[in-house]
């Protein structure tokens, strides 16, 4: 007897990008007074104050007591766009719970984030029709039956954003971020990255290697993951007034889902053991994917400024006399479309594999979706090892070297220092570029 497999994968998914140019070109060292950057936002707004002065990559800050002022200082690479200043007064209002709910004398702060979720009755239609699979050769029938699933599958799915303002260029990327993800989850993109593949794939492969090994495939025939965007090792150092990122990664976690009884998602509490192999690559390669797509590359930056912002507290703003009530509150942040809901997109696929069984013609089917988020609580640890520039090369975006790792800043502060506040051609003057230390 014939024994037809079809595997089916369900999910839903996001847009496009490119891959931007490599770049032999070192990126140099600029850094950017907050003084002055106040005093430029009160007289008017500018291009450059808009995209922070160029600035590419955030670093740390310097603490000049003697100009009464605060230097950030970072990065300026010529094949990547420059920051949102409107990204920066974000991390700082949050950081300062500016976005915080107030309830009574009670304040509630949420660090930055977002989440994608499809609706409840979503899944109760989908696990209905996963029980109405036809079990027919007849590929009209099952077209017609996948044209159902599809159907269902693209109803829109709800957007949350938490502790920023929600039409922001900031919510805007983490919910790309995420939707994106769901794309790289289900196999509907390949990125062409060795030793990287969906998690689809990975279902597949299993579910095949068992059949032909003559097993059970001992995969759910049914699959509900969640996947967000956290903080990984996220480190700094400080000296002499010289406060520098080490570290600020961005890792992915999972954890499965089920449908209750009474119909709602439920955490099991536990990771898929696949969903987690799929979070460990997505970490391990999180450079390269940002290569190819570069919101990855952009998620990445917020972070960092999140993590600076916190570093930069009131405490150390006060120790010198800086303020920022202009930044920190009639600023306005420029409005950013971010939908509140987003289609489902569904990625089917069938294998049909023939195997010789005594039960006769077997038809499986198997389905897979995924709910998605960011959380960027970020809490920045210090630690008291100088590092070698060799070692800051993992402060890029993850838990692997990069190539394109940067200036490495942290290797010596002191230096730092020198180089950045005697480069400063006058008291008054907004940003300026400084050679970086070797």
């Amino acid at each position: 007897m014939k024994n037809a497999l079809f595997v089916l994968f369900a999910s839903f998914l996001l847009a496009q990008a490119t891959l931007p140019a490599e770049s032999s070109e070192a990126a140099a060292g600029r850094a950017v007074s907050l003084t002055a950057l106040e005093a430029r936002l009160k007289s008017g707004r500018s291009a450059d104050v808009a995209r922070l002065c160029g600035i590419t990559r955030i670093s740390g800050y310097i603490t000049d007591s003697s100009a009464h002022d605060i230097v950030l200082i970072g990065e300026v690479e010529p094949d990547r766009p420059a920051l949102y200043l409107d990204d920066l007064a974000v991390a700082f209002r949050n950081s300062r719970h500016v976005y915080a709910q107030r309830k009574g004398r009670t304040i509630y702060y949420t660090a930055p984030g977002c989440s994608i979720d499809p609706d409840p009755s979503v899944m109760r239609d989908l696990d209905k029709l996963s029980r109405t699979a036809p079990d027919s050769p007849d590929r009209e029938e099952r077209r017609l039956w996948f044209d159902k699933w599809q159907a269902v599958g693209s109803r829109p799915q709800s957007v949350r954003v938490l502790g920023v303002p929600f039409d922001s260029h900031f919510a805007k990327v983490m919910v790309d971020a995420d939707y994106y993800m769901k794309r790289l989850t289900d196999g509907s993109v390949v990125l062409d990255i060795e030793g990287f593949e969906s998690l689809m794939e990975m279902r597949m492969r299993t579910a095949r290697d068992k059949l032909f090994a003559a097993q059970s495939p001992s995969i759910s025939t049914q699959s509900l993951n969640r996947f967000w965007f956290c903080p990984s090792e996220s480190t700094f150092t400080e000296e002499e007034g010289v406060v520098l990122l080490r570290t600020c990664g961005v890792k992915l976690l999972t954890e499965e889902e089920f449908l209750t009884a009474g119909g709602l998602l439920s955490g099991k509490g536990r990771p898929d053991p696949l969903a987690r192999h799929f979070a460990d690559d997505f970490a391990a390669k999180y450079d390269e994917i940002a290569l190819r797509r570069p919101i990855y590359r952009d998620l990445a930056d917020l972070f960092r400024l999140v993590a600076v912002a916190k570093l930069l507290d009131d405490k150390r703003l006060a120790s010198v006399g800086v303020k920022l009530p202009y930044l920190m509150g009639r600023y306005q942040v420029k409005t950013t479309s971010v939908s509140r809901g987003v289609i489902g997109l569904t990625n089917l696929k069938a294998i049909e594999e023939q195997k010789e069984t005594s039960d006769g013609t077997v038809t499986m089917y198997m389905w897979l979706t995924s709910c998605g988020g960011v959380n960027m609580d970020v809490h920045p640890k210090r630690v008291v090892a100088i590092p070698s520039a060799r070692d800051t090369s993992s402060a890029r975006t993850s838990t692997q070297r990069s190539p394109r790792a940067g200036v490495t800043f942290a290797h010596r502060q002191s230096p730092v220092r020198k180089t950045v506040l005697s480069a400063r051609k006058s008291k008054d003057a907004l940003y300026w570029d400084f050679p970086v230390p070797k």
